[in-house]
């Protein structure tokens, strides 16, 4: 009885750290949000390269995006189609478990040309490389994506796998 104390004592211990962890990487990111203080678009080309600035203004774009799935403009769009497949695994006894994995077989992400307008003036923004918290729009069920024409390519998309959805996001 002791030992499974102990292996669910590990088992907490281990999961509070990574939780702690989490919560402190978390907590050094809001710090750096928090200090860094809030510039005109104005001013921001006097910075050193580098330093980190917050604007807040109008966005403003050159061009605007139609967003692949939900055909709205916008200034940044990620669409992915991800497929959740179900599957059966012997375990050790010989008894069959269900299982499930998500697979991303479609990704694809745009952005225009962007910059921030303010009372100051303006300043352009570089969407290359950065982490963007974006609205979701559309997370719903769909078809699989058509990989081979013709009869033989949907015989052979129906046999691969029948206990597959997928779901547009």
């Amino acid at each position: 009885m002791d030992t499974v104390f102990v292996v669910f004592a590990a088992i907490a211990a281990v999961v509070g750290l990574g939780l702690m962890f989490w919560r402190w990487r978390v907590s050094k990111e809001l710090a750096v949000m928090a200090s860094t203080a809030t510039s005109g678009a104005g001013s921001v080309a006097g910075l050193a390269p580098g330093t980190l600035a917050e604007v807040m203004g109008s966005l403003r774009v050159r061009t605007p995006l139609i967003a692949e799935f939900s055909q709205k403009p916008c200034a940044y769009y990620k669409s992915e189609i991800e497929r959740e497949e179900t599957y059966y695994e012997r375990d050790s006894n010989g008894r069959e478990e269900r299982k499930t994995r998500t697979t991303t077989v479609y990704s694809n992400m745009q952005f225009g040309q962007c910059l921030v307008e303010d009372a100051t003036g303006k300043v352009g923004i570089d969407f290359d490389g950065a982490k963007v918290e974006a609205i979701g729009v559309v997370n719903e069920p769909t078809a699989a994506p058509n990989t081979a024409a013709g009869l033989v390519g949907g015989v052979l998309s129906a046999l691969s796998n029948s206990n597959a959805r997928y779901q547009r996001k």
